[in-house]
């Protein structure tokens, strides 16, 4: 009693709280978990079977990823296939140019260039008796960095570097890569010519050369108003939606619930309907309706 409760404290309601607590939605639970689990293979899988090294650390023309020991990996035959790989850890095209217009489209005749597995990028620096190209080749033999498939695996021990890639051909798919060699940089474990800016003047100016890319572009600009528009619609429809939750929850679960099961209704009606007028069952009414508006046209 009293003007404080306004009533007896007595028959206030009391808390019934849940002494006995225990886990719900266990099936759900297992499920996940096993779905999770599933990921997670497929993922490991990929990762192991679906060459991702190759994307990372690069590869050579006979499948060998450079800074790895390829011994006993792949079923190829040639001579240079499976070998230890790592002191060359980085991927040399052996024409840059012609490689980099094989990205830009496949359909071009004759881009495509050699790449080799080596242990510095070359920097095009003439030392000592180095005077030619050639002799460039011989003097990163010698110091170690072959930039040839002659004696590519080591394997010949009298092997004479002057007088056998001296008079090696050249080129982006010979034995040797393509002359002169100018100074090269490392990115993402490639060997990539400093000069490119002499072809490109920026990284953007040479990606905007790749047809894809410059239609995306274009594609986009010409569709920037509606993309605008379609993004205000969207802001303003998660506003609306937020303050459904806010007042009415429950209203705004149910037209969810309907117009989802709605539009399941009428996308299934749709694809039956469409499954019957390709096999005949059902006839096209556009069909239809082009047979009586075309005689009324040809009439006016």
């Amino acid at each position: 009693m009293g003007c404080c409760w306004g009533g007896n404290k007595d028959t206030l309601q009391k808390w019934d709280v849940k002494q006995k607590k225990s886990c719900t939605d266990i099936i759900c639970l297992v499920i996940f978990i096993l779905y999770v689990g599933a990921m997670a293979c497929i993922t490991a899988f990929s990762i192991s079977t679906g060459g991702a090294d190759r994307v990372i650390y690069g590869s050579d023309s006979y499948g060998n990823i450079c800074g790895q020991n390829n011994t006993g990996k792949g079923v190829g035959t040639h001579q240079y296939h499976g070998l230890d790989m790592t002191y060359k850890p980085y991927v040399f095209f052996f024409d840059f140019v012609a490689e980099s217009a094989e990205l830009v489209s496949s359909d071009l005749p004759n881009t495509y260039s050699l790449e080799a597995c080596v242990h510095e990028c070359p920097d095009g620096q003439y030392k000592g008796d180095t005077h030619t190209p050639m002799d460039y080749l011989v003097q990163e033999y010698q110091e170690g960095n072959n930039l040839c498939f002659k004696n590519y695996d080591l394997e010949q021990k009298n092997f004479d570097a002057k007088a056998e890639l001296r008079k090696a051909p050249t080129g982006k798919n010979s034995v040797c890569p393509a002359l002169p060699i100018k100074d090269h940089t490392v990115f993402m474990n490639r060997c990539i010519p400093k000069s490119l800016g002499e072809t490109a003047s920026t990284v953007a100016e040479f990606f905007n050369n790749i047809p894809t890319v410059e239609k995306i572009a274009i594609d986009l600009y010409s569709a920037r108003y509606t993309l605008l528009y379609t993004s205000l619609i969207s802001i303003a429809l998660s506003c609306i939606s937020v303050l459904l939750l806010r007042y009415l929850a429950s209203v705004l679960v149910w037209v969810v619930i309907g117009g989802l099961s709605f539009a399941s209704l009428v996308a299934t009606a749709l694809l039956w309907y469409s499954y019957a007028i390709s096999q005949g069952a059902v006839e096209n009414e556009f069909e239809q309706l082009d047979q009586v508006v075309n005689p009324l046209r040809e009439g006016f």
